[in-house]
């Protein structure tokens, strides 16, 4: 998903600190950088993850605007991966997928933005 679908490129590895573990596989996107970066590593040692109290819900991608979303969600449709299509969250717009392992990616844009004028 992320080099095939998503345009990352693997740009290294370095050990885990974890003994007996594979190398952790850094992907960038972009110009690179920490912003751009996905630091993955693989854990044979733990169950596998179930949803709950200290779980990750879901991996969020920053796009541009609403143009660039669209873009992503003809993207996914066209290799047709299940997905929510367009949602407005009112503060920002976001399309959610799901991976084949079942980790839900959210791509979503910087604006609106929240409102300065509204009270907090």
């Amino acid at each position: 998903v992320l080099t095939q679908l998503m345009g990352f490129r693997q740009k290294g590895q370095y050990a885990s600190t974890v003994a007996g573990q594979k190398d952790i596989v850094v992907y960038e996107t972009g110009e690179g950088g920490s912003g751009a970066e996905i630091h993955i590593e693989e854990r044979n040692d733990l169950p596998r993850e179930v949803q709950g109290v200290g779980g990750v819900h879901h991996v969020a991608f920053r796009v541009d605007n609403d143009d660039e979303l669209r873009e992503w969600i003809e993207h996914i449709r066209g290799v047709r991966i299940p997905n929510s299509g367009f949602v407005d969250r009112f503060y920002f717009r976001s399309l959610y997928f799901r991976e084949p392992n079942g980790i839900l990616f959210e791509l979503a844009t910087d604006g609106p933005g929240f409102d300065t004028d509204e009270d907090i």
